[in-house]
Parts: structure tokens; C-alpha cells; sequence
């Protein structure tokens, strides 16, 4: 099975050409594998290429724990690379994911997603975590986040308190990704992100940069466009049209290759 390894501000993805459905997408022995940074090829999660009856092409994203999820920023501006580096698409393309359709634009490398202004968003809401009230904010940008401004990053233990959040009754039953962000001035927010699938602290997150945008531009008041600093690198999220918030960033290919299949048998 031939693959292709991408990544964006850090967050890596295996792309697979799926369009004939072959993929064994029920099989997550298979897919953590793959996933696995020691036994497999290492990545957060696979994005498969599959055909749409409704856009251009229908986007699956598999965690790395084997369940898919509903959407992924960063993975969408690396399959509409791997398309446009494969001849497949322009300089647009409809993709079709788990229960929405987006529309990316890719130019010269840089690769803009827009995407609603999320609704539904909560803003100064009060969770107590080992009898610590802490303040934080709801914003659904295709996957649920939540975000929780500090005043210094690093002091974040984010695996350990990601976690917790992640998984408290609050958030109840399906979680939420968990991002700690900085602002310290003028136009950018930093941003570390526990992810959920992942269930680790990841270098980047797309939809966790543009909630994390989108809380900073209602509790500091800020016009946009934002950078948002990741481990991993920067992407920005702009606010140009009243309904559409766009993440822009620029996509990396790492390599390509084949896998075996039956890396995911059990012995």
C-alpha cells in the first residue's frame, strides 16, 4: 500500500489514495500501527482520499487511536497539497467530510481553509478540576475545543492537565480538545493543544488554532488576522468576511513510500 508522509506546524499525517475503498478503515489494530512512531510509520492520524458523490473528493481522518474524527484543520491543507502536487486539482477543491463541506484554495504552496464563523460558542464558562475553578472558553470549529488562557506557557504541565479536561464529565460524552493559550500583545496568541484521538499534546493543531483565534478576537478584542504560535510553527487565522474565518498556512511533504499490509495481523 502506497502512502505519503505530510505534515503542518508539526502535526503529521500518513496520506492515502483510497478511492477504490480498499483501505481497511475498521480495522484499528491496522491503523495504530501504522500510526506508531516506533512499530509503524508514525504519524497523529491517516487522511484518506476517497470519492464524493457530493464534492470534489470526500475526506475520512482517522485518529491515531483508531476512531475517526469529524474534522481536522492542518489535514485538510495537507490532502489539498497531496492533491495539487498530484495533478488532481488546481487551485480549489470541495472536500467532503464526516458531516460538513469545506472549500480550500491553494496557491503558490499556501493553502487557505475557510470555514463558518463557529456557532453555538461559550465564552466565560467556569469548570472546577481538583478543586481548582478554571476559567475557559467553548468554540466548535469543526471539532470541539476548548480553550483556557494563561499567563505562561511553559509552566503547563499539558499532558497531564490536557488529560483531565479532555475527559471530564463537563465535556461529556464525546471530550473536547484541549488548548492552553498565551497572549501576551499585539497580533499573535501562542498555543499548545491536547488532542483528542491523539490523546497527547500535539506540535500543531488546525481547528484548535482557529477556536483559539476565535476566543482571543472575543475576550482581547482583536481584529485579526492572528498568528497563532504552535510548537510546532505559525499559521494565521484571518477574519476577512463577516461569515468565514480562514486558517492560511503552508503545507510539507516529508516523503512517500509503501507499507505492508500485514503490519496490522496479530501474532
Amino acid at each position: 500500500m502506497f502512502f505519503t508522509k505530510y505534515n503542518q506546524v508539526g502535526n503529521d499525517f500518513i496520506i492515502i489514495d483510497d478511492r477504490e475503498g480498499h483501505f481497511p478503515i475498521l480495522n484499528r489494530v491496522f491503523i495504530k500501527k501504522l500510526c506508531h512512531r516506533n512499530f509503524g510509520i508514525g504519524a497523529d492520524g491517516i487522511i484518506l482520499l476517497q470519492k464524493s458523490e457530493k464534492c470534489d473528493y470526500r475526506m475520512r481522518i482517522l485518529n491515531s487511536d483508531g476512531n475517526e474524527a469529524e474534522s481536522c484543520g492542518n489535514g485538510i491543507c495537507c490532502l489539498t497539497h497531496f492533491l495539487h502536487e498530484k495533478g488532481l486539482i488546481n487551485q480549489r477543491v470541495s472536500l467532503e467530510l464526516v458531516d460538513s463541506q469545506v472549500s480550500v484554495d491553494i496557491d503558490q504552496g499556501n493553502v487557505s481553509l475557510a470555514i463558518k464563523v463557529p456557532e453555538k460558542s461559550k465564552f466565560f464558562q467556569k469548570v472546577t478540576l481538583e478543586k481548582q475553578e478554571i476559567t475557559y472558553h467553548f468554540v466548535n470549529s469543526g471539532v470541539p475545543h476548548v480553550i483556557t488562557f494563561v499567563d505562561d506557557l511553559e509552566l503547563v504541565n499539558v499532558s497531564s492537565l490536557g488529560r483531565l479536561l479532555r475527559n471530564h464529565f463537563h465535556f461529556q460524552p464525546s471530550g473536547a480538545n484541549i488548548n492552553f493559550a498565551s497572549y501576551k500583545g499585539g497580533s499573535s496568541i501562542f498555543v499548545r493543544t491536547y488532542e483528542r484521538g491523539v490523546e497527547s499534546e500535539t506540535l500543531g493543531c488546525g481547528t484548535g488554532a482557529i477556536a483559539s483565534a476565535f476566543a482571543a478576537k472575543e475576550v482581547f478584542k482583536l481584529e485579526g488576522p492572528i498568528k497563532v504560535v504552535h510548537p510546532g510553527g505559525v499559521v494565521e487565522i484571518r477574519f476577512s468576511l463577516p461569515e468565514q474565518v480562514q486558517l492560511v498556512a503552508k503545507p510539507e511533504k516529508i516523503f512517500s513510500g509503501q507499507v505492508n499490509l500485514k503490519i496490522g495481523e496479530r501474532k
